[in-house]
């Protein structure tokens, strides 16, 4: 079978939820002998030359850009969009497998279905983004969590008139029905999602890690297993600003050493500098200290995951199924994380732990 995936961006370039999930699927269905194709949108500041561009074989991305940022229509031009249609044929696939319609445009899910009406469309939301235009975080300004948008509440949140929000929900809607089977990763987005769409929502766990598990790490002499690890985006909606708090109050009073190394890209340069900068720097030295680690690619995140005996996912929003909790269960690591969305949800599937 070919299949074409369509994801934001190409995990290579950028590791969210969505790119690592769509390129495990992806190399899990090659094992499988399937042809499987890549098309992702360019990671920021990456200015292709044509519509299309090879990244490797068979793995292409194409520009990114917004003509319309409430229902992320893309600011390709009409020919640009003949000629990234025209490829999408002439590579003809079976089944397109859209894992989001941010990079790539919403606009383009009609645009191959229109072109290619007999083909089989799969969308898989990773997020609540078509049903809250917000961030897809469901959690309002003041930080509160959002249990059902709402037109008029939503308002307060995004700055648009409750018209504008009615029509974006009937375009997401139209968007999502051009697919012939929607999923979600966990039954938390899925119930979700099809609360809202009215309609079914199919529920698939992404792909775990094919990765060797980590032996326990090697303790000196009277050690205990004090090392905790955050690994993933340092967002202010990962919470990792609170697991810093939370390890300069135990320095306080701490007389057993405790490490936290912090491991993730940073794409919020204001919540790093202003908020964990200044955390990390109290805890620079001393008994209980943190460590910044740096960026890491998706496929050695099992592996660092051997350098500490705790897992820590202390996100403030409604997580679907975060990949760090399947990488910290293939690496052999306990899991702390909130009660919140599909986070426990995903330790109880992989593990049959319990959130603590």
């Amino acid at each position: 079978m070919k299949i074409l995936m369509v994801a934001p961006h190409h995990a290579s370039m950028h590791r969210g939820g969505a790119e690592v999930a769509s390129s495990r699927l992806a190399e899990a269905l090659r094992l499988r002998g399937n042809d499987v194709w890549e098309l992702a949108a360019a990671s920021e500041g990456m200015n292709l030359s044509s519509t299309i561009s090879a990244l490797s074989d068979r793995k292409y991305l194409l520009n990114e850009g917004y003509s319309d940022g409430l229902r992320f229509t893309s600011a390709r031009s009409a020919w640009a969009n003949r000629e990234l249609i025209e490829w999408m044929v002439r590579v003809n696939p079976d089944v397109i497998h859209f894992h989001h319609f941010v990079g790539v445009g919403s606009d383009l899910i009609f645009l191959a279905r229109h072109a290619m009406p007999g083909v089989r469309i799969v969308f898989t939301a990773h997020e609540m983004l078509s049903m809250c235009a917000r961030d897809g975080k469901m959690v309002r300004r003041d930080g509160s969590l959002c249990h059902r948008p709402s037109n008029v509440e939503c308002t307060a949140c995004v700055d648009e008139a409750p018209v504008s929000l009615f029509l974006r929900d009937e375009y997401m809607g139209r968007m999502l029905r051009q697919a012939d089977v929607v999923t979600a990763p966990s039954v938390f987005l899925s119930t979700r999602l099809a609360e809202w769409m009215g309609t079914d929502v199919a529920w698939i766990p992404n792909c775990p890690p094919n990765a060797e598990l980590q032996d326990p790490r090697p303790l000196a002499e009277g050690e205990g297993r004090s090392v905790f690890g955050f690994f993933g985006q340092i967002i202010p909606s990962k919470g990792l600003h609170l697991l810093l708090a939370a390890m300069i109050d135990a320095k306080r009073d701490a007389s057993t050493p405790m490490t936290l190394l912090v491991f993730g890209t940073r794409p919020d340069a204001t919540y790093w500098e202003q908020v964990v900068e200044p955390s990390m720097a109290k805890l620079a030295k001393g008994v209980v200290r943190a460590v910044d680690g740096g960026a890491y690619n998706p496929e050695d995140a099992v592996k660092l995951m051997g350098l500490v005996d705790w897992v820590c996912v202390p996100s403030l929003w409604w997580e679907n199924a975060p990949t760090v909790v399947l990488e910290a269960v293939s690496a052999g690591r306990p899991v702390l994380t909130n009660d919140l969305g599909g986070m426990a949800e995903a330790l109880a599937l992989t593990s049959g732990g319990k959130p603590v």
